[in-house]
């Protein structure tokens, strides 16, 4: 069973929810009905309900177990479908009760060979599924035709992706240190590499060109044409992405920030306040002014990495998951009054342009 319990250890933690026995490793939010989706190693999707708009009484409304490790999420609305990848490379389509109150096998995608990734329903289209995994793959699903599309877009592992919506472009976050862009086709079936960040430029460290690991986040401001990356190297990079990109290569680095002491897991943004937020292996959640480029708050999360966050922004809330086997919500309303740690000494903040 679940248990939601209040965490005062903390004083800006709402609640910690617990009832995974593993790795938590992808979690999503339904607003309107108050509902946390979660997805674990230990092969299940738990489904939690909030009692109230408080956020801080909740039930365990059901449970779906699968027959591998749960490695990606996506909630799509218009079909109350949650969109579920798992370690063999299968994805489950799962109906979604009401109240959250049953998950049911609606149907299911054999489409990559190893584990999934990551898993959108792209904005603009909601039949259409993205999936990126560690068979170096991308494919496109249409929940209507049940057709697939896409293949092979690089030669590393890819982690996580991230997409804007008015150019179609993907940006892929990879076992190699750069990112590669794709644009999709308009019959959402097929793409094309049109650019790479990071790549090595001469006379230059390859810091300054961008990361020199991993990248295992994105986040994507389609407003302000901003991307923010987070690696195994520690930092988190910004860059400002040209509306219109025809060539190989980009050189629109911003920013680097270097304050965690651990891989950098998960990103959020507050466009509004402009504070970025990342967690990672260090334990720590990090909370960075955009446009001073330093830390703001910083606090131990978790007591072991942290996985990926998540912001609800209407309810002042921030998500944040780990290895160890919790959720837990966070008010961030006021974050000088988050930083329950001083920052770890040192942080540097450089910025390349």
């Amino acid at each position: 069973m679940a248990t939601a319990e209040s965490d005062r250890t903390s004083p800006d933690c709402v609640v910690s929810l617990r009832g995974h026995t593993d790795s938590i490793n992808a979690v999503t939010f339904y607003p309107e009905e108050r509902l946390i989706f979660s997805a674990s190693n230990d092969k299940k999707v738990h489904v939690f309900h909030a009692l109230d708009d408080s956020y801080e009484q909740w039930k365990e409304a059901t449970t779906f177990h699968c027959n591998s490790k749960v490695t990606a999420l996506a909630f799509d609305g218009s079909r109350r479908r949650v969109i579920a990848g798992l370690s063999n490379g299968m994805i489950l389509l799962l109906s979604v009760g009401d109240q959250g109150s049953c998950l049911k096998l609606a149907g299911q995608i054999d489409a990559h060979k190893k584990a999934v990734t990551k898993i959108m329903i792209l904005p603009e289209n909601h039949d259409v599924v993205v999936s990126v995994g560690k068979d170096k793959n991308l494919f496109l699903y249409d929940q209507e035709e049940r057709s697939l599309g896409g293949g092979r877009v690089t030669d590393a592992v890819v982690h996580t992706f991230e997409y804007e919506q008015q150019g179609r472009r993907v940006f892929l976050g990879t076992m190699g240190r750069t990112i590669p862009v794709l644009v999709l086709g308009e019959d959402y079936r097929s793409f094309s590499q049109v650019a790479e960040l990071g790549l090595k430029e001469a006379g230059k460290q390859l810091s300054q060109c961008g990361h020199t690991a991993s990248v295992r986040s994105l986040l994507f401001d389609e407003k302000e044409s901003f991307l923010f990356s987070g690696s195994f190297d520690k930092t988190v990079c910004g860059w400002q992405i040209p509306r219109q990109v025809e060539r190989s290569r980009l050189t629109q680095l911003r920013c680097r920030l270097d304050g965690h002491r651990g891989k950098v897991k998960g990103l959020a943004w507050d466009r509004e306040h402009r504070l970025l937020f990342s967690t990672g292996d260090d334990r720590t959640v990090i909370v960075w002014d955009a446009t001073l480029k330093k830390v703001v708050a910083h606090w131990m999360a978790h007591e072991d990495w942290v996985l990926g966050c998540e912001l609800y922004a209407e309810a002042g809330l921030l998500f944040t998951w780990g290895r160890d086997k919790t959720i837990k919500l966070w008010k961030w309303t006021n974050v000088t009054e988050m930083a329950i740690q001083p920052p770890p000494s040192p942080v540097k903040t450089t910025v390349e342009t």
